[in-house]
């Protein structure tokens, strides 16, 4: 049995008048939807998101041109998870919030994941429930260490990678990931030995590397900020890391690599 109902949708112009008896959360990352529950109502679009708790009405009139993300949530799924006082925290009012860009980013990754997958509904439910704990809550529901899992064949890559970017400009750990991916650290560390030959941790620094390669390369950020953008909080680690795995110094790989199409500094996010 699935812990959440997770589906792409358009929702219409129709005005749609109702409550459930499961919680529900609605992202948005294309056009509109006018929403207000209990009446209070906000716009629902790429800035903004909403929850709405269990049996609490609520009116929407989408138009008709919207590309939503909605997840429905039994009651019943916190105590089946590990993390059930977040999720009890997480649905306990209605509430809007806004996107940050990096969920924005991130819930258009488990949308097309979702398409090429729907039997992916647990973990792109799990990812985007534990990006909303911890930007609402500020609770990292890192897995306990005594969590054990049976093997996960449906592991996707695009799923992992998608998550890492979404993440890059902060702390990430291999517990983070696996919390992600719904399964036990050492089940995740598993898998990358026997598909990709590394280790989780190796191919989360690797990634970060080539991404900064990329900024390097293709933008005139300035290197200070190239290096939090990967995840770096100072400028010496960033230039070891760069010289250790890149092959050289932040300033000298641009001298060496940039093209003259790069960003200006001006169009820094």
């Amino acid at each position: 049995m699935s812990l959440f109902d997770v589906r792409v949708d358009t929702l219409s112009r129709s005005h749609v008048s109702h409550e459930h008896d499961y919680h529900q959360l609605v992202v948005c990352t294309l056009g509109r939807t006018d929403l207000s529950i209990e009446s209070a109502g906000r716009r629902i679009s790429p800035e903004y998101g909403c929850i709405i708790p269990c049996a609490h009405h609520h009116e929407y009139e989408g138009d008709g041109r919207n590309r939503t993300l909605v997840l429905d949530m039994p009651l019943s799924t916190p105590e089946r998870t590990a993390h059930a006082d977040a999720l009890h925290r997480l649905f306990d009012r209605p509430r809007f919030f806004r996107v940050d860009p990096a969920l924005r980013e991130l819930a258009a990754a488990l949308m097309t994941q979702l398409e090429r997958d729907p039997g992916m509904q647990d973990e792109v439910g799990a990812v985007l429930i534990r990006a909303l704990c911890g930007s609402l809550l500020g609770t990292s529901m890192n897995p306990p260490a005594t969590r054990r899992s049976r093997p996960h064949p449906r592991l996707d890559l695009r799923l992992v990678n998608a998550f890492i970017d979404a993440h890059m400009d902060r702390a990430l750990t291999v517990a983070h990931l696996a919390e992600a991916c719904a399964i036990s650290a050492s089940h995740l560390h598993a898998i990358f030995r026997e598909r990709l030959d590394t280790t989780p941790q190796n191919y989360i620094r690797h990634r970060r590397m080539e991404q900064a390669r990329r900024l390097i390369r293709d933008t005139d950020w300035p290197l200070g900020l190239v290096a939090r953008q990967v995840g770096f909080t100072d400028q010496a680690s960033f230039s070891r890391a760069c010289r250790r795995y890149l092959g050289g110094t932040p300033s000298r790989l641009r001298r060496s690599l940039q093209s003259p199409g790069a960003v200006p500094a001006n169009a820094i996010p």
